[in-house]
């Protein structure tokens, strides 16, 4: 008798751990949340699809960057070159101000939603930047000089996109790390196969901006990429 309680015992014991996930973790509404209806693949595959977006925004702006300079800012070559530079030595910067924010400050949920906030406030002024006839590169189809306007624009929408882009990269990849429970046996498997999973997502997304977003850009308009 003493054994069968114990084996019952055991059981729902392990019951308890596939149904509710016991790692001190509440919903939001501070109770203990069921495993089935959070976190793993659910969670995590979405924040792959943010990676892929991010890559494909992130490359698809700079692999560009210099032609757009040079043709549609009409910059010489060096200053072009070096504002690209300006540009990318201020976004690879940014995740050690984007680290600091989440450890000491925001934690990393609070560091990627922000920092996915700024990112479309970025892509969404430039987008605006080219379509907007007040923000317009040029009142015709040929100038010698874009407006004002438009190169303000522009350097704002990328820099914010620089400061998404700090937000994202401490915080993105280990905040999906977080949705697999290493207590859990099958979710520490499926930990590992995230990691691969994340590699493929942002692999796909460099891929895709260095192809498809470069070939909308040369062949449709800068404003459709």
């Amino acid at each position: 008798m003493e054994h069968n309680k114990i084996d019952r015992e055991l059981q729902d014991s392990y019951d308890d751990q596939q149904k509710w996930v016991l790692d001190s973790s509440l919903d939001s509404r501070g109770e203990i949340p069921v495993r089935a209806r959070t976190g793993a693949w659910r969670a995590a595959l979405f924040i792959i699809a943010i990676e892929f977006s991010e890559r494909l925004s992130y490359f698809g702006i700079a692999t560009s960057l210099v032609v757009y300079f040079t043709t549609i800012l009409h910059q010489d070559l060096k200053m072009a070159v070096r504002n690209a530079n300006y540009w990318s030595g201020v976004t690879t910067l940014m995740p050690l101000l984007g680290g600091f924010v989440a450890d000491a400050y925001l934690g990393r949920y609070s560091t990627v939603l922000l920092a996915t906030i700024i990112y479309l406030m970025g892509l969404i002024l430039l987008t605006l930047s080219w379509f907007i006839p007040g923000l317009k590169p040029c009142h015709e189809e040929m100038c010698v000089e874009p407006r004002k306007a438009h190169e303000i624009a522009f350097f704002v929408a990328i820099y914010l996109v620089s400061i998404g882009t700090g937000g994202h990269k401490p915080s993105l990849e280990s905040f999906g790390a977080d949705q697999f429970e290493d207590d859990h046996p099958e979710e520490r498997k499926m930990k590992m196969s995230y990691f691969n999973w994340w590699s493929a997502g942002l692999c796909a997304g460099v891929l895709t901006a260095v192809t498809v977003i470069v070939y909308i850009e040369d062949r449709i308009g800068w404003g459709v990429a």
